[in-house]
């Protein structure tokens, strides 16, 4: 996100709450450094990514578009992903090397296993962020 970008604040008010929302928008778009407070209708969603909070009062959605550029976001994962698919790679060489299981200390050994095994858990994280983001 860039310095002084603001993005819009979407809320759905709880029954009763609409009115003294209105009156505090102004507020709500000085706390949250909002480019404008938009009033959803009852049983209207908000579509497309979001950050939401729920409150006593409301419920609250920032759409991530205005966050973030969602394709540059989607880049910089895809990058991420492809070093660890490196990385991981290298490392089940290594492990797979009878050489080097053999005259590697254990404490290595464990130490390159252990480092897979992360590698392959932060793959298949970024690999769920990565199609929630283009979903």
């Amino acid at each position: 996100m860039q310095p002084g970008h603001k993005a819009r604040l979407l809320l759905k008010p709880q029954i009763g709450w609409e009115d003294a929302l209105k009156e505090a928008s102004a507020h709500f778009m000085r706390l949250a450094s909002a480019s404008s407070v938009e009033f959803l209708k009852e049983g209207q969603t908000p579509e497309g990514k979001l950050v939401s909070a729920v409150t006593g009062g409301a419920e609250l959605f920032i759409p991530l578009g205005d966050l973030v550029d969602l394709d540059k976001e989607a880049q910089r994962l895809q990058k991420e992903y492809d070093n660890l698919t490196g990385e991981i790679a290298r490392a089940q060489g290594r492990l797979n090397n009878p050489g080097f299981l053999s005259k590697a200390p254990e404490a290595l050994v464990l130490q390159d296993k252990q480092k897979l095994e992360d590698n392959i858990a932060m793959q298949q994280t970024l690999k769920q962020r990565l199609s929630d983001l283009r979903n």
